[in-house]
């Protein structure tokens, strides 16, 4: 996951654009460092938590059950694309419709840039990759805003299972966070997705700039972007089964670890969104290890965490590297086509 990038033309204000507030422009520097401020606590406090979980090395108790990761592999295999498959109906909510083949390769190239410094990266190689199929860059960058802000809102819903980890007496305070979180999802595709215009002042830049590229494109049809929605949502469901098969492949989880489980794995990819370090890393693990420490302990809570970084490297690559190889066979036989037809012209 990718921090909440600026987008194109946000430092400037255009004629016709609605005024920007001057409350959020004073507030962007803090919210700037406290973003920092933010990755520096938790890496710090991941560092800490290593020298500790090495100095007691003793309690480490991980253990590789190799049948458990078997299972989870697969799976992990099958939820990786399926984000690509909800940019893709985003995209045809737009009014354009590209192939779900050519989006997941270009999805999966983009993935493999975000962990460059800030992470940026992966949004412009994508909104590059698209343009080369014809995706203009502001569709391109209004569809992965709606993409990026479905996302935040499913994993909070998934978040709220930390309630439940406190017992069943927090079943109401679940229920509440649950449809709140839920809520905000048809806010999102309203407002973010072109459905509603709004007369008074955007309170942010970022938010100018989304108002601005929204009437820079046609109203989208609704239906897709439900499908994405639902795809968004069924992405986290099938990724926190992988989450707890590859818990219980390293620790002895049982049914009363999955709503902790399931809940600090979703809150620790937020966290990862919210730092600015390249795809998250060190502050979702950071975060990771703390949510989970009182119930495994410091040292096997920062492995599980440390652990499941090394699992997403497993989980992408297959994928990364078949992107490529079919990138390269594409424009193989783009290049033959060009020359077979060059050749038929003569």
């Amino acid at each position: 996951m990718t921090p909440t990038p600026a987008l194109p033309g946000a430092g400037a204000q255009e004629v016709g654009d609605p005024p920007v507030a001057g409350g959020a422009a004073r507030w962007a520097p803090l919210l700037r460092v406290a973003r920092y401020g933010f990755s520096f606590v938790v890496i710090a406090a991941l560092a800490i938590a290593c020298v500790k979980a090495a100095g007691d090395i003793s309690s480490l108790s991980l253990r590789v059950h190799v049948g458990w990761l078997v299972l989870a592999w697969p799976l992990a295999l099958l939820a990786f694309p399926l984000l690509a498959v909800a940019w893709s109906q985003l995209l045809m909510g737009y009014g354009h419709r590209l192939g779900v083949a050519a989006v997941v390769r270009l999805w999966c190239l983009a993935q493999a840039s975000r962990y460059l410094p800030t992470g940026l990266a992966a949004v412009a190689s994508r909104a590059v990759l698209a343009a080369r199929h014809g995706v203009p860059h502001a569709q391109s960058v209004m569809t992965m805003a709606v993409e990026g802000a479905l996302l935040v809102a499913w994993s909070s819903v998934a978040s709220a299972a930390l309630v439940l980890a406190g017992g069943s007496s927090a079943i109401i305070l679940f229920g509440v966070a649950g449809l709140l979180g839920i809520g905000g999802i048809p806010v999102i595709l309203l407002v973010i997705g072109g459905r509603g215009d709004s007369a008074s002042a955007p309170s942010s830049r970022l938010l100018a700039s989304l108002l601005r590229l929204r009437r820079q494109l046609a109203h989208p049809r609704l239906r897709p972007i439900l499908v994405a929605d639902l795809v968004i949502g069924a992405s986290l469901v099938v990724k926190a089964i992988v989450f707890l098969l590859f818990a219980k492949a390293l620790l002895p989880v049982g049914w009363p670890d999955v709503a902790l489980l399931v809940g600090a794995g979703n809150l620790a990819v937020i966290a990862g969104m919210i730092g600015i370090t390249p795809a998250g890393i060190g502050v979702r693990e950071g975060v990771m290890a703390a949510l989970l420490s009182h119930r495994f302990g410091t040292a096997n809570a920062t492995g599980l965490a440390l652990a499941s970084r090394g699992w997403d490297f497993v989980v992408e690559l297959p994928w990364i590297l078949g992107s490529v190889i079919t990138s390269h066979w594409a424009v193989r036989r783009a290049s033959g086509m060009l020359r077979a037809r060059g050749g038929d012209d003569l």
